[in-house]
């Protein structure tokens, strides 16, 4: 699940949403169902410039439009009414961000450091942009320093939550989200923020709470002109609610969320995938194909994008409609994607299988295996391959790999039974297949190896 990228973004647009009074010396960004607590992040604006004010105003509302070019140019407008207006080079900042420019980007967090070496938003922009371009100890550096300007502010927290995640430091990261909610604790895109961490940490009871409480202080979607969230944002909470019932296994109930979230928002090609992961689950593999062809369509817009999973899951639906030459074509195009994808290798390995080709097959099970050692999937499908091949010692070799990896697992000491019983050792062979007897339990063992069974008890009788 892509989670960064989204809350990255959010943090971005957040910077630019401001409701504009001339009353008072500063006005805040909103968040839906934040009216009376500072949201993640405060900008800025002198009550004695209108004009200046107005412009800005004018640049955030392009920014929810997703008008970026148009954005820069009017934040450009902005820095020429007040050069040492500092907001505004953090505003013109995130806009690079947001297309990518991460060279104008830094330049302008620069600025405003050097502008005002106490605005908070500056350094979070700083580390936002290095984070994203994989350095970790400068975006922490200013996290942390952005942290220690206001510790009463979110968006360090935040940032720094981000980045955690990205180092796999997922407690630290849930300390960081649990200090942003207390600090604005009608936040409803930090609910989804804390859901989805919960999620990479495989606690989904706890995180669906947290979807729950996200959707809970959402407005109405008639009223979503009165706040600062942008369309999209609002429909990924429902989207984002899909992805934690996929992950709880009800399936149906997170086609209803999605369907919510694409009626909203219909350009979001992640929303059709974790649709057709539904459908797939499902077993409506008509259409898990229909909204996998559109995830990758959609996607095809945004060429930095990581969708090798996309062309992967639209092969296993192929697979189970029996359509073996176009899942190879999925199966390989992830490949170039991510060439050590094993997954995918493991797939082709299996369609090999399939085909009778175990020779072949057998060179698909090597190779995931050079790449992941405790693959124990890949020892026990290259280990049946070699029983069918009649390489009976290397296949008890695989499967005792199998079985040292998954000692509860009936499939290793079948295929080791199996192994045992061509080689004519009967012994050994009953021992493990008695075994996987015991694991699958009574009633549930494949006829085919009752006769197997049979005789070797007779034998050792």
């Amino acid at each position: 699940m892509k989670i960064k990228a989204f809350f990255v973004l959010t943090i971005v647009t957040l910077a630019l949403m401001m409701t504009l009074t001339f009353n008072n010396s500063f006005t805040y960004a909103t968040v839906a169902g934040s009216d009376s607590t500072p949201p993640p992040t405060l900008i800025y604006i002198p009550s004695d410039n209108p004009a200046l004010a107005e412009i800005m105003q004018n640049g955030v509302d392009l920014v929810k439009q997703e008008k970026y070019d148009e954005a820069i140019e009017v934040f450009n407008q902005a820095i020429e009414i007040d050069p040492n207006f500092a907001p505004a080079y953090v505003a013109l900042g995130w806009a690079y961000s947001n297309i990518k420019d991460y060279g104008l980007a830094l330049a302008n967090a620069n600025r405003a450091i050097e502008i005002d070496p106490n605005l908070v938003e500056s350094y979070v922009l700083r580390g936002g942009i290095s984070q994203e371009l994989g350095n970790y100890f400068d975006a922490l550096t200013d996290y942390d320093f952005a942290i220690s300007l206001d510790p009463n502010k979110a968006d360090g927290y935040i940032g720094r939550c981000t980045l955690y995640q990205d180092m796999g430091n997922l407690d630290s990261a849930l300390l960081d989200i649990n200090r942003a909610i207390e600090l604005n604790p009608e936040a409803s895109l930090l609910y989804v923020l804390r859901g989805l961490l919960y999620h990479d940490m495989a606690d989904y009871e706890v995180a669906w709470q947290d979807l729950e409480r996200a959707i809970e202080l959402l407005p109405d979607f008639s009223e979503l002109d009165k706040t600062n969230l942008t369309v999209e944002q609002y429909a990924t909470v429902f989207g984002f609610a899909g992805t934690v019932q996929n992950a709880l296994g009800n399936y149906t109930e997170a086609i209803e969320y999605i369907n919510q979230a694409i009626e909203i928002y219909p350009e979001s090609f992640e929303f059709y995938f974790n649709r057709g992961f539904a459908y797939y689950s499902l077993g409506n593999n008509e259409q898990a194909l229909s909204d996998y062809n559109q995830a990758i369509e959609l996607s095809r817009d945004f060429p930095g994008y990581d969708y090798h999973e996309y062309y992967f899951q639209r092969g296993l639906v192929y697979v189970a409609t029996l359509n073996y030459p176009a899942a190879l074509d999925d199966f390989n195009q992830a490949l170039e994607l991510k060439p050590d994808y094993a997954d995918a290798i493991l797939q082709i390995g299996l369609i090999y299988a399939k085909r009778e080709d175990h020779l072949t097959a057998i060179s698909y099970f090597s190779d995931v295996i050079e790449i992941d050692p405790e693959n124990a999937e890949a020892y026990g499908y290259r280990g049946f391959s070699r029983i069918i091949l009649e390489n009976y010692d290397l296949a008890i070799q695989d499967f005792d790999r199998v079985i040292q990896l998954m000692p509860e697992f009936f499939g290793g000491y079948l295929g080791r039974g199996l192994a045992y019983y061509y080689s004519g050792y009967s012994k050994e062979a009953l021992l493990d297949l008695h075994e996987y007897e015991r694991l699958v339990g009574e009633g549930n063992v494949n006829p085919v190896y009752v006769p197997i069974i049979e005789q070797l008890e007779a034998q050792t009788n």
